[in-house]
């Protein structure tokens, strides 16, 4: 089995890392959700960085976490083998050979794998709902990051399968529109959108979405974006 290593600079900044904790904490009173999704707005907006981060929040908690990247769109870092969800969904390849230890106890991974030609196809194919299926019975948590939801239909395809999203924005590169076609497509997917994850200064600086008393009326600004529609 491979061992994938998820460290990251930003362990050493413990006001970053409570954020994430924050996050978790959100996370985790929904009790009944286990297969979560970060999808992003946009390209860069930092939902795959963010979705790794959670993963081994929950890990360190006792959980025992799968943390699966889904976006197809881009070919996996693991370049000795190549191997990841991509060939194991077009049927190249099986559980074990892409099924990932890290350098994080009870947290495991499964990399996206070689770019393959159809990635909707493949994302949307029984072999993927069965990988979850089987995930679910097996983890307390599945976490998945997706392609941006700007440039592809894949977050949504992702998010049908999932109990719950979160939608990852950038206040320096996602627009409004951007930020609610994303929450558009999410809602039309029919999974509950659980929150949003504001990346305000790059990822130096994340903040869980802020949110809005039920008697206070939305204000002129892009974080109403986060509020559920009537």
């Amino acid at each position: 089995m491979r061992t994938l290593s998820l460290y990251s600079t930003l362990e050493k900044k413990p006001k970053i890392m409570s954020t994430f904790e924050k996050i978790v904490d959100k996370i985790t009173f929904y009790r009944d959700h286990s297969v979560l999704v970060f999808a992003s707005a946009a390209q860069s907006d930092g939902g795959a960085v963010v979705a790794a981060e959670c993963a081994k929040v929950l890990a360190r908690r006792g959980k025992n976490v799968l943390l699966i990247d889904t976006n197809l769109r881009r070919t996996t870092e693991d370049e000795e083998t190549g191997i990841g969800l991509s060939e194991y969904l077009a049927g190249k390849a099986q559980w074990g050979d892409i099924f990932c230890q890290t350098d994080c106890p009870r947290l495991y991974a499964i990399t996206c794998g070689q770019t393959p030609p159809n990635p909707t196809d493949l994302l949307s194919a029984n072999a993927f709902g069965a990988l979850l299926s089987g995930a679910r019975s097996t983890f307390d948590y599945v976490i998945l990051s997706t392609s941006p939801l700007e440039s592809y239909i894949d977050g949504a395809l992702v998010a049908v399968r999932c109990d719950g999203a979160i939608l990852v924005l950038s206040s320096k590169r996602t627009s409004e529109k951007n930020a609610k076609e994303a929450k558009r497509l999410l809602k039309k997917s029919g999974c509950k959108i659980l929150g949003a994850v504001l990346n305000t200064t790059g990822i130096a600086e994340l903040e869980p979405a802020p949110e809005k008393p039920a008697d206070e009326k939305p204000k002129k600004k892009n974080t109403e974006v986060f509020e559920d529609e009537e």
